[in-house]
């Protein structure tokens, strides 16, 4: 195992901001906030001037690494959703680079909060669920309060 990763279990926690439930063959992201600079820019801000995002080139390098089954991103899929097309774009060029290989699943987030008014509209091939179990741990974004999950026997939040 290299330094980049700690694992627990089956559970590999990966340098790279993801998660890796082995026996499961899912592998878990969080926080693309795809659109950041434009949704700034929407809002009148000339900042940031950032690089190129890296996302797409760390997800299929995690995908090569893992062999998942399944990505499931943990929301914040988008900064904002909005009714542009380069958004539009960046999210169906992740669906084309990874879902030949790995089922996509998309988790809302907080900042999700206008983006399945946005999936009907631009008919993406993703669905947009509020969480996903897998084995004993359910994933969330995180943004909610979640009623204790011991008491009723469901999946551990993770």
């Amino acid at each position: 195992m290299s330094r980049s990763r700690f694992q627990i279990d089956d559970v590999v926690f990966d340098a790279r901001r993801a998660i890796c439930f082995s026996s499961e063959r899912v592998l878990a992201v969080a926080d693309l906030h795809l659109g950041y600079a434009w949704a700034h820019r929407l809002s009148g801000h000339l900042m940031p001037i950032t690089p190129p995002s890296d996302t797409l080139a760390r997800l299929q390098e995690l995908q090569s690494d893992y062999e998942p089954r399944e990505i499931v991103v943990l929301g914040d899929i988008v900064h904002r959703a909005m009714a542009v097309a380069i958004l539009e774009e960046e999210i169906r060029e992740l669906f084309d680079a990874l879902s030949s290989r790995s089922q996509l699943t998309f988790l809302a987030g907080n900042h999700d909060r206008d983006l399945q008014s946005l999936h009907n509209q631009w008919s993406l091939p993703v669905q947009l669920a509020p969480s996903r179990s897998v084995g004993k741990y359910l994933l969330v974004h995180g943004d909610t309060v979640l009623c204790s999950s011991h008491e009723r026997g469901r999946p551990e939040a993770a």
